[in-house]
């Protein structure tokens, strides 16, 4: 099922439909997407009953997925009481231009029929085409409501070449100290879309321009090269600790700051840090992801489990006990393997040990 035969199965039960939003907006841009927004007057139950589906009591939201789509119906509704920068108080509309108004920005309030027709009552195809983003209603109101609009106000003019009106910017400006209010979670999906947009460069510099970068707790040193790896792009910049990477996130962005730093991938480096991490540093570096490929696979040993030799006949050859001792001489014989000095065989392993550390 895809997004127009659901306006039009809302349509039939006697209800408003339509397509509003991001994707609209893409659309009149050319631009693909896969997550679309429904609005319609019917109720949360209503929207339930009529595609079967169980029902959000908390935000109004039904959710429906298809092979190329993420779809979210929500019916019409206005937001009060703005606390922790979320409304507290949800009321249910019957008209679209009363929901359309709680909305961000122009551009982000057109909206498209069943048959394909623009619906834009705030004018947001006028704005897309003088290329400006506007918001909605009151500027101070609307910014101070919820100030992760003053970053996607930044991240909208990057990434879609748009000026910022000269009002909303001003307030931006003067305002910056209110992004220390948002969740470091909020600013982390932010910037990370800012991140992987192509123009990733031109959005962190307009914001250390106008003074934000540092409200961010975020600092650049270097030009970003883009790489199609998330992670690979957050380990180009430094940040506070505070933004809630996982740990295996954490890990991955040591681990290819580390590689960069080395400045050179070599048998040692894919030992230690793996073939993924490495090629991402190697995009980083511009160096030849071929040859990085082709010296992993030629490698002798890629993990522990690989060597030929345990740690209970390294300490029967030295007749010593469990200590430190055994790991480094482990990481002897892994240099010397991915070096190409020794190869992967029992009895090699085990005259060299003789030789070196007996």
């Amino acid at each position: 099922m895809d997004a127009l035969s659901i306006l039009k199965k809302i349509e039939k039960e006697g209800y408003e439909a339509y397509i509003v939003g991001g994707f609209v907006r893409d659309k009149l841009l050319g631009i693909e997407s896969s997550d679309i927004d429904i609005t319609t007057n019917a109720s949360p139950k209503e929207i339930a009953r009529i595609f079967d589906l169980s029902q959000d009591d908390d935000f109004g939201c039904i959710n429906i997925k298809t092979s190329e789509y993420n779809i979210d119906i929500t019916t019409f509704r206005k937001e009060a009481n703005y606390i922790g920068h979320k409304p507290k108080k949800v009321s249910y509309v019957k008209s679209l231009v009363t929901d359309l108004k709680r909305r961000d920005f122009t551009i982000n309030a057109i909206c498209m029929t069943s048959d394909e027709e623009i619906i834009d009552p705030l004018n947001g195809v006028e704005d897309l085409k003088r290329e400006i983003i506007r918001v909605i209603g009151n500027i101070k109101k609307k910014f101070t409501e919820d100030p992760i609009r003053m970053l996607r106000a930044i991240r909208f003019s990057i990434v879609y070449d748009l000026k910022i009106n000269d009002d909303e910017l001003i307030f931006i400006i003067n305002n910056r100290n209110l992004l220390k209010n948002i969740s470091y979670t909020r600013k982390k999906e932010e910037i990370g879309k800012m991140l992987t947009s192509k123009n990733c460069m031109k959005s962190l510099y307009f914001l250390k321009t106008i003074g934000i970068l540092n409200e961010l707790e975020i600092n650049i040193d270097n030009d970003i090269v883009y790489v199609a790896d998330y992670i690979g792009l957050w380990a180009q910049i430094g940040h506070s600790d505070k933004y809630p990477f996982s740990k295996l996130e954490n890990q991955r962005i040591k681990n290819i700051q580390s590689i960069i730093k080395y400045g050179k991938i070599d048998g040692e480096i894919l030992f230690q840090y793996g073939l993924y991490d490495s090629l991402v540093a190697a995009e980083i570096l511009k160096l030849d992801t071929k040859d990085i490929k082709k010296t992993y696979d030629n490698m002798q040993v890629h993990s522990n489990d690989e060597l030929k030799i345990s740690g209970k006949r390294i300490k029967e050859i030295l007749n010593i006990k469990d200590g430190p001792i055994i790991k480094k001489i482990k990481r002897d014989l892994i240099i010397n393997l991915v070096s190409g000095n020794l190869t992967n065989e029992q009895k090699v392993l085990e005259d060299y040990i003789i030789e070196k550390w007996k």
